[in-house]
This record gives structure tokens, C-alpha cells and sequence, in this order.
């Protein structure tokens, strides 16, 4: 049997309300199958590293940081002169 993990998975949402006895033992079954899942995908989980280094050296890039920051700062100069 083939275990996938489940994109739509309650275990990345957090909720300031109390987990029933049932809906805590469906979470942790969930969590359970999916580490399963990547115990058994060696080459997906390495794939999924991968892709998640890439678009972290992208996004965090200081070069790309910096742009956008500017680009803010910019917008934000020029709405205040309009509203003048």
C-alpha cells in the first residue's frame, strides 16, 4: 500500500480550541501516515528538500529583499504625496 501524503491535512493549522478525544486521535493517525510516507519516499522527500531550499534562497535573497522593500517604500512615498 501506497501512503500520499494529504494536502489537505488539519496538522498545519493551528486552533486556539481543544481537540476532542476523536478528532486528536485522527490527527495523530494522519501524522502517523504521513511520516510513513516519507519514511518509504526517500527520493520525494529529497525532491521536496530540494524545491524547498531553491524557493527559500530565492525569497529570502538579499537582493530580492532589498527590491522589494524599495518597491514598498516607494508605493507608500508616493501615496502620501498624492494625498497631500
Amino acid at each position: 500500500m501506497t501512503l500520499r501524503v494529504n494536502s489537505t491535512s488539519q496538522l498545519g493549522r493551528f486552533s486556539s480550541q481543544p481537540i476532542d478525544g476523536l478528532k486528536k486521535a485522527f490527527y495523530i493517525n494522519d501524522l502517523a501516515k504521513q511520516m510513513l510516507w516519507a519514511i518509504e519516499n526517500h527520493d520525494a522527500m529529497k525532491a521536496l528538500g530540494r524545491n524547498a531550499k531553491e524557493v527559500a534562497e530565492d525569497r529570502f535573497d538579499i537582493e530580492n529583499v532589498a527590491k522589494e522593500y524599495e518597491e514598498r517604500l516607494l508605493n507608500i512615498h508616493f501615496q502620501l504625496i498624492r494625498k497631500k
